[in-house]
Formats: C-alpha cells, sequence, structure tokens
C-alpha cells in the first residue's frame, strides 16, 4: 500500500518441495498478519516439515495484490528419536534370516530424517517372546540409516524387536514376528542294523539269506 496507508494482509505459507504446508506450521503467530502503514515488519511462526518454502502475501482488501519470497530450505533438527521405516517380516521360521530385514531411520523430534548423522549406533534386542535373536545386532547408522542383515530367532511364537540408540535417542519397537517351527528335516533314507532298527539317512542293506 502507499506509506502511511494501513494495508490489511494475509500471510500464507507455499510448500514448494512438500505439498500440503498446512501441516509444517507447528506453532507461532499463525498464517493471519496485519500489516501497519503496509509494513509487515515481524511475524514469527515454525515450520516443523523439512523443505523447500516461500512465504507468499495476499491482501484481505484485495486479493490481486500478492507479494512472494525467494525460496528457502529447512532442515532438520538434531537426531532425537528412532523410527522403523521397513518392519521385519510379520512371519518367520525358527532359525531363519527374516526376508524382511528391519531399516530404522534417525529422526529429529518432528519425524524429519537426518541425512547427516554417520555415527549413531542401533542396536536390536527382543522386547516380548521367548527364545534368541540371533545375527549382527548392533548397526552404525549411515547418511541416517541403520539397516540390519542376517536376524532371525531361536523360538517359536509371538516375538518383538527393541531398538536402541547412542547419544540418548528414544527408541522404538517394532511389530509382532509370528515364528513358526518350520518344516521338519525330510527322511531321506532307511538302514538296516539289527532286526526292526533303522538309522535314520543311512542306505540300506539288504538281508543275507
Amino acid at each position: 500500500g502507499a506509506p502511511g496507508v494501513a494495508v490489511d494482509g494475509v500471510l500464507e505459507l507455499d510448500d514448494l518441495g512438500l505439498g500440503d504446508s498446512g501441516s509444517a506450521m507447528e506453532s507461532g503467530a499463525g498464517p493471519t498478519a496485519n500489516f501497519t502503514s503496509g509494513v509487515l515488519s515481524s511475524h514469527n511462526v515454525t515450520l516443523t516439515t523439512a523443505g523447500t518454502y516461500t512465504l507468499t502475501t495476499v491482501s484481505t482488501a484485495d486479493p490481486t495484490v500478492i507479494g512472494t519470497s525467494n525460496t528457502f530450505v529447512i532442515g532438520p533438527g538434531p537426531a532425537n528419536k528412532l523410527g522403523i521405516t521397513t518392519q521385519p517380516s510379520p512371519t518367520a521360521a525358527n532359525e531363519v534370516y527374516f526376508v524382511a530385514q528391519p531399516v530404522i531411520w534417525i529422526l529429529d523430534q518432528y519425524g524429519n530424517h537426518v541425512t547427516t548423522d554417520n555415527t549413531t549406533q542401533v542396536t536390536v534386542s527382543k522386547a516380548t517372546g521367548t527364545g534368541t535373536l540371533n545375527g549382527s545386532l548392533t548397526v552404525t547408522a549411515v547418511n541416517g540409516v541403520a539397516t540390519f542383515s542376517g536376524l532371525s530367532i531361536t523360538g517359536t511364537g509371538a516375538h518383538t524387536l527393541a531398538f536402541a540408540a547412542t547419544g540418548g535417542l528414544t527408541g522404538i519397537t517394532s511389530n509382532t514376528i509370528t515364528v513358526s517351527a518350520g518344516a521338519p528335516t525330510p527322511i531321506t533314507a532307511l538302514s538296516y542294523n539289527t532286526p526292526n532298527v533303522y538309522i535314520v539317512n543311512n542306505s540300506i542293506t539288504p538281508l543275507t539269506p
């Protein structure tokens, strides 16, 4: 507006990278701002979703009066918690590697992926269920991702896995994994030893008349 003329306006957040910008505004002064003599000097908001944004102002008196800022980037905050991006297989056989191995992301407090984290160590253990968790139980994050491999469980029944990390990050627990006994070992042959006694997996010796 002209100098000395008060112009009403609305401040909108336009997210160029993430689609719906409304979910990104966590707190602060809110989406509506009042201009004084045509000037918006201060308006504090908090964005919680990492991405690329612009700020757009639209006059409530004349919606054709629009101003748009340069783009700016909101990065993730400090590492705060763990998130499971790939759950372990919901079913598995006893002592057989999970078909789907768990993948853990390092997240900030708002759930943004902290891709710069290459030092956090993530350890997995059994949270519930009777038996033993097998495999490499500690993994160091690479680009904010801890990828496990070779995990299996000895012990049938329902199990969950707990993931914990160095640095005081908040851990997380997996969905339930149901472990079955698996298929029995097939009998391939029998052998004769003494009358009516046979030995598994040995060749059968014919009786001598």
